[in-house]
Order: C-alpha cells, then sequence, then structure tokens
C-alpha cells in the first residue's frame, strides 16, 4: 500500500517503458486512494488513449478538467480521445476554444485543421496547417496534412514544397534510426 503521490510515479515509470497495462492499473489505484489527486486522472487518460481505449479515456480527462479547469492540455487530450470516438463535433469545439485561448499549442492546430480538412473546411484547415507547421516545424505528418490542404485549395506550388519538406523529415528519421545500434 504505497502513498498516492507514490503510485503516480511507480505508473510514470511503467508510462515511459510503454508498459501501459501496468500503468493504468498503478494510476486505477492511485484514484482508488485518492481521486482529488493532481494528474493522476490526466496520466489514467493518456495509458487509455496508448491501449487504444478513448471512450474510456474521455471521462478520466473530464474528470481532470474539473481539477484542472484552464489546462490546455488536459482539454487538448479530452478533444483528441473524443476525436478518436463519434463526439467530432464536441472535439472540434473544445479544439476551437483551446486555438482561441492558446494559439501557440500546435497539436491542437494541428488536430483542428485535420479534422476540418476531414470535414471539406479546407480554407480554413490551411489556416490551422501552416499555424502548426510554424510552430512544430520538425513533424512531418504536419507537413504531409498541409501539403493535402493545400492541394484542395487549389495551391499546387505550395503543395509541392509541403510534400518535399515532408519527405526530407522522414529521411532524416530514417537515416537516424539507421544509425543507432542495434539491440
Amino acid at each position: 500500500a504505497l502513498p498516492t503521490d507514490m503510485l503516480v510515479g511507480v505508473g510514470d515509470l511503467y508510462s515511459q517503458t510503454l508498459d501501459y497495462d501496468d500503468a493504468l492499473k498503478t494510476f486505477q489505484k492511485a484514484i482508488q486512494q485518492d481521486p482529488s489527486a493532481p494528474r493522476v486522472h490526466y496520466y489514467a487518460g493518456e495509458a487509455l488513449i496508448h491501449l487504444d481505449r478513448p471512450n474510456e479515456a474521455i471521462p478520466e480527462f473530464q474528470a481532470e478538467l474539473k481539477l484542472t479547469p484552464d489546462d490546455p492540455n488536459v482539454q487538448y487530450h479530452l478533444a483528441f480521445a473524443m476525436l478518436q470516438t463519434s463526439h467530432k463535433d464536441e472535439a472540434v469545439a473544445l479544439l476551437q476554444t483551446i486555438v482561441a485561448a492558446h494559439p501557440d499549442h500546435a497539436q491542437a492546430q494541428y488536430q483542428l485543421g485535420k479534422a476540418q480538412l476531414d470535414a471539406g473546411q479546407y480554407q480554413p484547415a490551411v489556416e490551422h496547417l501552416e499555424a502548426a507547421a510554424r510552430l512544430d516545424p520538425n513533424k512531418d505528418y504536419i507537413h504531409y496534412q498541409l501539403q493535402s490542404a493545400y492541394r484542395k485549395v487549389g495551391r499546387s506550388s505550395d503543395a509541392d514544397a509541403e510534400l518535399k519538406i515532408y519527405r526530407e523529415i522522414k529521411e532524416k528519421k530514417r537515416e537516424a534510426s539507421n544509425s543507432q545500434p542495434r539491440q
């Protein structure tokens, strides 16, 4: 019977080693001991996302939001879980709220742009994906989605430039991966 803060630490270690099943069990024990412990619902939600259980993650992020209502990362993860389920409209509304309050949140910009692209709202998608690419220029997937959005609005040369950036980043990742010693 470890104290709650130690359980959270153990759960974090499990998460760092990608053992999300044990991480979740540990976070759930911590929640049973102290449901108002800081960040424990958030960490449980993250573990559930990694376990591809977004429907179960949603209530965890909602519980964390009651404890920390202004935390944009908790809001973002809730929106992300909602995007993985049938709550897409709620997710988009939450992402819009996050982006309005925190325009420098690259992942919220990206997910909002991607959702708008999927919904056929091409020009707003371009704006959010451009913002995400400015904020986090080394993420290949952002450039890939941005090139798709550019193609949808008829900006072929911009799309080609983004596709080139995407390929360069992917190649750098492959080279880095190939240079790592095998264990």
